[in-house]
């Protein structure tokens, strides 16, 4: 039953945030291409495995002291094979299909097949250790890959978009950014297995250094969520911006011109942007980020709740306990599940989607309605 219950919490955080960066995008992907994307993020684990096994048996142990072996590990056989890896899903698979038509589409595509990959890793450490284990991982790792994809998708998508000049700048900072975040997260954490490892404890200057070392995994934790959440945003600010320009619409609400960066990004977005894609017509309710993320978070804990509470029923069921499994399941398993759905779904509708903002000036010889001009963006890349 634990193995079955932390697996479940292993799978719960990766639906969620899958949901969250895929209704982000006010055109959606095809389902076949979010699908393709996720299998292939979880089959980047084979290489990641093939590259990180001999660094970490042949390689890392040569480091010597277990605050060098910590940020060896964390680096060269962690962040560096997986970031790379996932960077190949999205480079050289999404980034070349057709229906990657709009720089929007590389923070869908960066975090999905993060995810992917985070899904697979996060089952197996799961069914090795504890429950506890499945909740820090959900808090923390989990999320951190999908930030981590999100902003490597953010470069992508702009570099895709972007004059050739520009591509090889934003292309290092695809990869450069979830590396270096990556890495300071498992760091002081791969420290604390050497020592383990060697089955004794830092003391004296070295607890000092390792405490020093957690409490930067712990900041790059808050620093990826507040940077993946940002650059999310304004991306889909930008694609707001561009879409106003192509429909000639302005958006509802006090008139602000949009920040530098958003009118750079808008700037490069193609006309023929989404053509592949479905548009997201609904009308939104009130917008308010706070009761927003309140109504996520809630979601959550009521998923991961009920979802266990509905393995505890079969698992009555199976012992011939049916009348307590079909009541118990109903009641505090199936209700709460549909209560998360419905509490995530609404959170996500009430996340802010119009940019309040007035197209840029009229070009000579166009309209204050014609679409966003291509240009190049010194400022995209954030």
């Amino acid at each position: 039953m634990i193995v079955a219950i932390t697996g479940i919490s292993a799978l719960v955080p990766s639906i969620l945030l899958a949901w969250f960066f895929y209704s982000r995008d006010m055109r959606r992907e095809p389902a076949r291409a979010v699908w393709a994307t996720f299998g292939l993020g979880v089959l980047s684990i084979v290489p990641t495995l093939f590259v990180a096994w001999p660094i970490m048996s042949y390689v890392v142990p040569h480091f010597g002291h277990p605050l060098a072996i910590g940020p060896g590990e964390a680096f060269l056989a962690a962040a560096l094979p997986e970031e790379f890896f996932k960077f190949s899903v999205l480079y050289w698979y999404a980034r070349r299909r057709r229906w990657f038509d709009e720089p929007m589409d590389g923070v869908v595509y960066g975090a999905i097949a993060s995810l992917g990959f985070a899904t697979f890793e996060n089952v197996m450490y799961c069914l090795q250790g504890n429950l506890l284990t499945a909740v820090m991982r959900a808090a923390t790792s989990v999320p951190g890959h999908a930030f981590w994809g999100a902003m490597m998708g953010y470069y992508v998508g702009v570099a895709r978009f972007s004059p050739p000049a520009a591509r090889a700048a934003l292309l290092r900072r695809a990869l450069g950014w979830p590396i270096l975040l990556h890495g300071l997260y498992d760091a002081g954490l791969l420290s604390l297995k050497a020592y383990a490892e060697r089955g004794t404890d830092p003391a004296g200057g070295e607890l000092a250094v390792v405490l020093a070392m957690l409490a930067v995994s712990l900041a790059t934790v808050v620093v990826s969520w507040v940077f993946g959440i940002r650059l999310t945003r304004r991306m889909r600010r930008a694609q707001q911006l561009a879409l106003q320009g192509a429909v000639g619409g302005v958006a509802a609400g006090v008139a602000a011109r949009p920040t530098p960066v958003v009118r750079a990004l808008a700037a490069i977005w193609p006309v023929d942007a989404g053509a592949g894609d479905e548009p997201v017509a609904e009308e939104p309710p009130k917008e308010s980020r706070p009761l927003a993320w309140l109504m996520l978070a809630a979601g959550g804990v009521l998923l991961l709740g009920g979802a266990l509470m509905l393995l505890g029923s079969v698992l009555l069921a199976l012992k011939g306990k049916v009348a307590s499994a079909v009541i118990g399941g109903l009641i505090s398993g199936a209700l709460p599940v549909v209560l998360a759905l419905l509490s995530f779904s609404r959170g996500l509708r009430r996340m802010p989607r119009r940019v309040r903002t007035s197209l840029p000036p009229a070009l000579p010889g166009g309209s204050a309605g014609a679409p966003v001009p291509r240009a190049v963006p010194p400022q995209a890349a954030g």
